[in-house]
């Protein structure tokens, strides 16, 4: 029944790399609520690139832009 549900197909578009955790096994979770409405979560690990600003190194302070959109 839960692969019939719709889920988002994530993307990340700034990623070098993710992964769905999936050993041992899948790693998501259904929450189903009352009114009727489902919550999804997955576990995703994901490597982005990142700008560095090493202007005030060793005290630097770094922000990563992290961009996520579905197909």
């Amino acid at each position: 029944m839960l692969e019939r549900l719709w889920r988002p197909d994530t993307v990340f578009y700034n990623s070098k790399y993710s992964y769905l955790h999936t050993i041992p096994t899948s790693n998501r979770l259904w929450r189903l609520f009352p009114d009727g409405s489902i919550w999804y979560s997955s576990r995703i690990t994901v490597k982005a690139k990142c700008n560095m600003n090493l202007k005030n190194f060793p005290v630097d302070k770094q922000i990563c832009q992290l961009l996520i959109g579905s197909c």
